[in-house]
């Protein structure tokens, strides 16, 4: 969200004369709205990969024959999409300033 305060404060394409009092508050509102969506959004991608891994391996340890085989193939391919999907959601909301990367905190010297 602070990225999105910065681009609108700049002067420029993306500052609030250029697009408006109207529009800048909107685009808050709307950055706002994502930043509430974006920790339930990234859970149910995480619950629907493991479930989707669940799927393999109960198609894996059922071994019945080449159906099974599809759809364990089926279900490790839905699992990689739905990585990929929560990977570039997790890059744009990066960029977008929603989420910040931090360091690990350290105990404190060690004697």
């Amino acid at each position: 969200m602070d990225y999105v305060r910065e681009r609108i404060a700049e002067s420029g394409r993306w500052g609030a004369a250029a697009v408006g009092e109207h529009w800048a508050d909107r685009l808050l509102t709307l950055a706002s709205n994502m930043e509430y969506l974006l920790r339930p959004l990234v859970i149910c991608l995480l619950i629907a990969i493991f479930v989707s891994l669940g799927s393999a391996l109960r198609h894996l340890s059922r071994g019945a024959g080449e159906e099974d085989s599809r759809k364990m193939a089926r279900a490790l391919t839905i699992r990689i999409s739905l990585s990929l999907a929560l990977f570039a959601l997790l890059i744009i909301a990066w960029y977008m300033g929603l989420i910040s990367p931090h360091a690990l905190q350290s105990p404190g010297p060690v004697r």
